[in-house]
Formats: structure tokens, sequence, C-alpha cells
């Protein structure tokens, strides 16, 4: 071979070896499709729970150009907070409920305030795989959908009603001093008490309204605004009934002392809510894998 064919041969594999390693073609779709790598993502999202940092001085994997304190110190917790309008003294109540009184015969009513910090702990425990907490959370779903409904379909029957009057049209139905209150909730269940009590506010107001113009009457106040304060006072009752057991699914699934005595106590609950299968929409992610869930 002529020294002037091997120098062409070695500039040949000089110039294959620097191209740049292929990133997709532009079959279909946008040009910017083609420069994204499939791969770039994968395992992304399970740093947090799985991999341990492969250097001591960086946590979750973070890349050892950044400093470490850029990657120590973290946001802290999301707070969520709004308030609520009131116009009636049937949803303040609500708000803040009623201590019991053994002496007078007086029952407690579960406010808004202790509903949702009562939500707080049965929220913990189902993330912790505790299927009677979650029982509980199905249970409230199903009441707040019940509560939820009713009020809204007495909300739409006073509306027509007041608007069927004709010559007259009422212009306001608000307090003269209404009463705003701060809330911060930890779980979505307390923004769902506090949604369904502004709604409830409404309806004690159409309800005053109708009353007032006498398109009502006694017996109407009670199937119109009683029934609906009682089915949401049943629905922060609810939050009161959970108990600590202890008992995970994984002591369901070995059917240790712990789930015996749970059930016991407590009763036998349906196989979907054991398994996990049939969970509260609103339920929190559980932290640890159940034996019941794999199988």
């Amino acid at each position: 071979m002529s020294e002037e064919k091997k120098i062409l041969t070695v500039k040949g594999k000089q110039k294959q070896n620097k191209q740049a390693p292929s990133v997709g073609l532009v079959t279909s779709g946008t040009v910017a499709e083609a420069f994204v790598d499939p791969d770039i993502d994968a395992g992304f999202e399970d740093d947090e729970e799985d991999l341990k940092p492969r250097r001591p001085t960086h946590e979750d994997n973070a890349d050892p150009m950044v400093p470490p304190r850029q990657v120590s110190n973290r946001p802290g917790p999301m707070r969520t907070q709004g308030q609520i309008l009131l116009h009636t003294r049937a949803a303040h109540r609500l708000f803040y409920g009623r201590r019991r009184d053994d002496k007078q015969n007086i029952k407690a009513i579960i406010g808004l305030v202790r509903f949702s910090t009562n939500m707080n702990g049965i929220f913990e425990l189902a993330s912790n795989d505790d299927p009677y907490a979650d029982a509980v959370l199905l249970a409230i779903e199903e009441r707040f959908s019940a509560a939820n409904a009713l009020v809204s379909e007495n909300i739409e029957a006073l509306e027509q009603l007041l608007g069927g009057m004709e010559g007259l049209t009422i212009s306001s139905n608000e307090s003269i001093k209404p009463i705003t209150l701060p809330v911060e909730f930890k779980t979505v269940y307390g923004f769902m008490g506090a949604r369904l009590l502004g709604q409830y506010d409404k309806l004690v107001r159409l309800g005053l309204v109708a009353r007032h113009v006498g398109l009502i009457f006694a017996d109407d106040w009670g199937h119109l605004i009683g029934k609906p304060g009682s089915k949401i006072r049943e629905v922060f009752w609810l939050s009161t009934t959970c108990r600590y057991t202890g008992v995970t699914r994984n002591d369901v699934a070995a059917n240790n002392e712990v789930a015996r005595r749970a059930a016991d106590k407590y009763g036998e609950l349906p196989q979907d809510v054991l398994k996990g299968t049939r969970r509260s929409k609103y339920a929190p992610v559980i932290r640890m894998k159940s034996a019941l869930s794999k199988s």
C-alpha cells in the first residue's frame, strides 16, 4: 500500500470515530422528538425511595458537581392555607362543633375543626397500610358523596322556588356581618369538609329567605335544611370511629396475633378492603408493600 493510501485510510478512520452517537431519526412526530433520549428519565423517580447515595457527601445520588449543601438544604413541606366565608349561624356552629357535657346529658357535635384533626390521624394510619383506617376512609367518602348530593339537590329546589315569584325579585340573601375564618388542613378531607360546609351555608341562606317570604314552613325547613345538616354531622362524626389497631395488611396475610386481636375487637373487613384493591380515591399512598396486595 502506497504512503498516500495509508494516510487516507487513517484519516477515514479518524473521521469515523469522531462521529456523534445517533439519537434517533425523524420518522414521525416533531423534530424535537428526534433529539430526545428515551432513557433520559429511566430510574430517576426511583432515586428518592430505593437508591442509596454513592458518595457520603451527596444525598439522593445527586450529581457530585453540585455542592453538598445545595442538595441537603431542601424545601420544607407544602402548606395550603385559605379562608371560609360564612353567613349563617347554623354553618358557623358546624365549623366549631359542640363539646360533650355528661352532667347535662349533652352529646358532642364534631365540627369541621375537630373533624380535620381526626382525619390527620386516620390518614397517617392508612399510609401505614392499616386496612381498618382504609375502611373508615371509604365510609367517610361514601357519606360525603351522599351529603353533598342532598345539599346540592335542595339548593337547586330552593333556587327554583325563589326564582318563580312573579313580580318579586330577591336581590340579596347575605348576612349584614358575615365572618371570615382562616383554614389550614393537612389532608384533602379537611378541604372537602370546608367546601361542603360552604355549600350548606348557601343552603341555609336560601332557606331563611324562602321562609321569610312565606314560601316554606316549619315542616319544609326540617326536610330542606335540617336533614342535610344531620348528614354533614354524620360525616364529621365518622372521623371518631377509627381506633388504633397496630395492624397492617402484612399482619393479616400472616394471620398473626395482632391481626386476630383486631378482627376479634373490630370485626372482619371485606376482602377487597383487606387486600387494598378497594380504597378511597382520596386515600394516601401506602408507604410499604404488603403481601396481601401482591397476592
